[in-house]
């Protein structure tokens, strides 16, 4: 006659590994993505280019289209004035090709977005609520021979 001891062992050992692989039975879940979607009435940001002598000041909105955390796009519509010297028209209506909105648990959202001017800016920086009511952060925007670094806020 066979033994059923090695069985009911191997089968307490399996039922063992299955609690631990699955958590012990947790339930903790990650937490859910700060929504950025929609328009953000009040979008303002400087920027200098300290090689170029370039200082530029900008005001607008800002809108973005989210799924999950990924922003898939955009539009930054500004009026602004660029100081090199004399004053210039820097007023535009720009796209938001990319971005994430990354979401950690005791944290603030944080995020990133790129903008299509010339020369493109990428927009790094933490968003308060969910859904995000205000953020803040900096900016930089490379190429075409300049390079600006800047910050920015907006809010709803």
């Amino acid at each position: 006659m066979r033994s059923i001891r090695p069985l009911m062992s191997f089968t307490m050992i399996l039922a063992a590994g299955v609690m631990a692989c699955s958590g012990g039975g947790s339930t903790t879940q990650p937490p859910p993505v700060t929504s950025v979607s929609g328009t953000w009435t009040t979008f303002i940001d400087s920027l200098n280019d300290s090689g170029n002598g370039i200082v530029c000041n900008d005001t607008g909105t800002v809108q973005f289209s989210q799924s999950g955390g990924s922003i898939t796009s955009g539009t930054q519509t500004q009026t602004g004035t660029c100081y090199q010297g004399t004053p210039s028209d820097n007023s535009a209506t720009l796209s938001i090709t990319s971005g994430t909105v990354t979401t950690v648990s005791g944290s603030p959202a944080t995020i990133h977005f790129v903008e299509t001017g010339t020369p493109p800016c990428v927009y790094s920086g933490t968003v308060t609520g969910n859904p995000a009511t205000s953020a803040v952060g900096t900016a930089t925007c490379v190429g075409s021979g300049y390079s600006f670094s800047g910050t920015w806020k907006a809010s709803r």
